[in-house]
């Protein structure tokens, strides 16, 4: 995540579901950040091996606000990996 800074990092939600299982993970998203530093898009790039986490990760990805990327001293959108991580205390 070169260059990228968050101005609001993703706050996942655990799925009560996936708490009750004792499904813990990673899920390794990518996301299109827009020149205005807002996720456009975010889509799996790596799994955590459950579906609920993947979705509650992406959800979360989508919530979070980016500084703009700049190039040349202008703002371009651009894609990066955001890994959210799932555990269990």
């Amino acid at each position: 995540m070169t260059g990228v800074e968050y101005v609001r990092a993703p706050q996942p939600v655990y799925p009560s579901i996936s708490r009750r299982m004792g499904e813990s993970g990673v899920v390794t998203l990518r996301v299109l950040i827009s020149e205005k530093g807002l996720p456009e898009q975010a889509t799996i790039q790596k799994s955590s091996g459950s579906s609920n986490l993947d979705e509650a990760g992406r959800q979360a990805a989508m919530r979070s606000l980016f500084k703009p990327f700049m190039e040349d001293g202008k703002p371009v959108p651009v894609y990066v990996l955001v890994p959210i991580n799932f555990q269990l205390s």
